[in-house]
């Protein structure tokens, strides 16, 4: 029972301290998708058309013909926190880059206007899934920076194939989508529970 206590005492305070430093910086959880157009260029920035070539990203951008505001995707969903701040269709801006070779940190890759957020993306990795003549798939991982919030790590695609091309504009529409990622106090959380359940078991016998 005395070793039962202590333990009980200690995962007290574990839990407690945890509670207290996530209290201090509220994060940011959720997840958005977005759809844009874009050309493929080659390292200088040129645009080309052959996808298993292309070393970078021109990304198309749209201007409002009544406020004049430019944008570069258009949101197709939005979950968690991003849902209480997003709607589908709205606009937000995605900067141009090259991914071969990558050199970050790109800031910012992404940044939403709408709704009640005020915030971006900065892509700080990047990985090559796929590329052929066909597929380009991108994948990598930085942080968010939303108003009212603290730096939340994130991670962020962007896929598109070649049936997305459309050769009157010689443009690709592309699918992209940032979500966050597990804070070390939820995964911390987590593995007390489980210790917790395995000490249980353990007194029991």
């Amino acid at each position: 029972m005395k070793h039962t206590n202590l333990f009980i005492k200690f995962i007290a305070l574990v839990i407690g301290l945890l509670i207290v430093g996530s209290a201090q910086a509220v994060k940011f959880d959720g997840l958005v998708r977005m759809e844009g157009w874009a050309n493929l260029t080659n390292i200088h920035g040129n645009h080309i058309t052959d996808m298993a070539t292309a070393r970078g990203l021109d990304i198309f951008t749209e201007t409002d013909p009544v406020t004049f505001v430019e944008t570069e995707f258009t949101v197709t969903g939005a979950f968690d926190d991003f849902d209480t701040r997003l709607d589908v269709g709205d606009k937000g801006t995605y900067e141009d880059f090259i991914f071969n070779p990558f050199i970050p940190p790109i800031l910012p890759s992404t940044w939403w206007d709408g709704g009640n957020l005020r915030g971006g993306f900065h892509l700080d990795t990047l990985d090559i899934v796929l590329q052929s003549a066909s597929h380009l798939i991108l994948e990598g991982t930085g942080h968010l920076t939303i108003l009212g919030y603290s730096t939340t790590d994130a991670k962020w695609s962007l896929s598109t194939d070649a049936s997305k091309y459309d050769p009157g504009t010689g443009l690709y529409a592309f699918k992209s989508a940032t979500w966050t990622v597990p804070e070390p106090t939820s995964i911390a959380l987590m593995g007390l529970g489980l210790l917790g359940l395995g000490f249980r078991k353990f007194v029991k016998k």
